[in-house]
């Protein structure tokens, strides 16, 4: 692996020697000798142009990409957070384009990405709720109900980058969560998927937390921020049954 990184063998050179899925295979091993640079080396080749979108697919990652994402989030190794993510987005937003057959896996993950998106560190929590927006978007059908269910969460999360004011990262995860959450209410809303499972309803606290929460960001002094919330704010009063 130390080749790819003192630029001695490039990526077409790994693609033409069929090397790709060796990259990879620590994803198949015990975490718990899981090291640094190989994740940063697979973000890099996920992330990569010349890596085809089908390649990745054929390697049936997703999963195990998750599950690094949940050891290392319980074990609370800080400096594997940020790339294990980001390879999670890298992924998603291929997926977005080209379908990857096995993302739907990362669904099962969905409390994690809803902690992580409380963290401390900013940029850690950005990625999350990138990764949690992006869920939304490429899998409605299996994402929002998940996340329908689990809306007292996704208003921790809310609440916390909401305290976290006056940075632009804490603007840009505000703006992604309410896009999120606007996502998820209008689907409930439509019901557009006649198979999907129906929500449990936020109780009385829950939901007037969250619409609290949402209607403070309307008055956000980010035009962006403001415009989401109030999005949000409608949609969520349907769901509440407030209009």
């Amino acid at each position: 692996m130390m080749l790819v990184d003192i630029k001695c063998i490039g990526i077409e050179d790994i693609l033409s020697l069929k090397l790709l899925s060796q990259f990879f295979d620590f994803l198949r091993d015990d975490f718990s000798t899981v090291n640094l640079y190989s994740v940063r080396l697979c973000l890099f080749l996920a992330s990569a142009s010349e890596v085809k979108t089908s390649s990745l697919s054929g390697l049936g990652i997703s999963g195990r990409v998750g599950a690094l994402i949940e050891f290392v989030h319980k074990r609370d190794m800080e400096d594997f957070l940020e790339p294990s993510l980001s390879l999670c987005k890298s992924l998603l937003v291929r997926c977005s384009v080209e379908e990857i057959k096995d993302i739907g896996e990362f669904v099962s993950y969905m409390d994690v990405f809803l902690e992580l998106c409380c963290r401390h560190e900013l940029q850690v929590a950005e990625v999350a709720a990138e990764c949690l927006y992006l869920l939304v978007k490429v899998l409605p059908r299996s994402a929002t109900p998940v996340l329908a269910s689990k809306l007292p969460l996704l208003r921790n999360a809310l609440d916390c980058c909401t305290n976290s004011q006056g940075s632009r990262t804490a603007s840009t995860m505000q703006r992604l969560l309410l896009l999120t959450l606007t996502a998820v209410c209008r689907e409930q809303r439509t019901g557009h998927y006649s198979n999907r499972q129906p929500s449990p309803h936020l109780s009385g606290a829950d939901g007037s937390a969250l619409m609290s929460i949402v209607a403070r960001l309307k008055n956000s002094n980010v035009q962006a921020v403001a415009d989401a919330a109030s999005d949000s704010c409608l949609e969520l009063q349907v769901l509440l049954g407030q209009t």
